[in-house]
């Protein structure tokens, strides 16, 4: 009996110890608009994120490298074989904007997480984005956000919430409408999918080109 609860006890603790340590693996989103859907995948380890980007027909179009220790993005693009480092810093100045903020204390079950709703309102924008968000180990997702504006505006209204409370919080639903609550678009999590990760599909292949535009 003690060997049995034993096995039991050191199963438990590793399902926990998996969960409470930062995600690695791969996370499937599908971005749907009025006119069009996209496909990502997101890859995670450590401090290194890929973002596979796929158009209606699931064709790979870009993809981009993120390192959120360095803070740098590297898009590249897979059909001319080129790559070029994003301007972050540029991008975040010319992006600023005022928000404001509802916690409306609504949740409901995503992906089997408990979601809490925050929306965040833009008048100048006339859109309000409403986030639905899970709390795991997914601690990649902030310090993204944080530099992801280039890829996608949702991540710029996202760090206006109070994410210096957050850890580990991600979104599994974002739903952007007007003030006139139409619909515009939504990204939703279809997959999470925890594995080891190689470390080389953050690398840039060394037969594509640098190609930088000129200022």
């Amino acid at each position: 009996m003690k060997i049995f609860l034993l096995s039991v006890f050191l199963s438990i603790f590793g399902i926990f110890a998996s969960y409470s340590q930062n995600f690695e693996g791969r996370i499937d989103v599908v971005k749907r608009t009025l006119s069009d859907t996209l496909y990502y995948s997101y890859t995670i380890k450590n401090n290194f994120i890929r973002i596979d980007e796929y158009d209606t027909y699931k064709r790979l179009k870009q993809f981009y490298i993120i390192n959120i220790k360095d803070s740098t993005i590297t898009a590249l693009n897979p059909n001319q074989k080129l790559y070029s480092k994003v301007d972050v810093q540029q991008l975040h100045a010319n992006k600023q904007s005022d928000y404001d903020i509802i916690n409306t204390g609504i949740y409901k079950y995503i992906n089997g997480y408990k979601c809490y709703q925050w929306r965040v309102r833009n008048k100048s924008q006339n859109s309000e984005i409403s986030y639905w968000i899970a709390s795991d180990s997914f601690n990649f997702y902030t310090p993204m956000a944080g530099i992801s504006a280039y890829i996608d505006d949702s991540f710029l209204a996202f760090m206006s919430l109070p994410t210096n409370t957050m850890k580990g919080e991600m979104p599994m639903l974002i739903e952007s409408r007007t003030l006139l609550r139409v619909e515009k678009s939504s990204h939703i999590v279809t997959n999470i999918t925890r594995s080891h990760v190689d470390l080389s599909l953050f690398s840039i292949p060394n037969f594509y080109q640098n190609y930088q535009v000129s200022r």
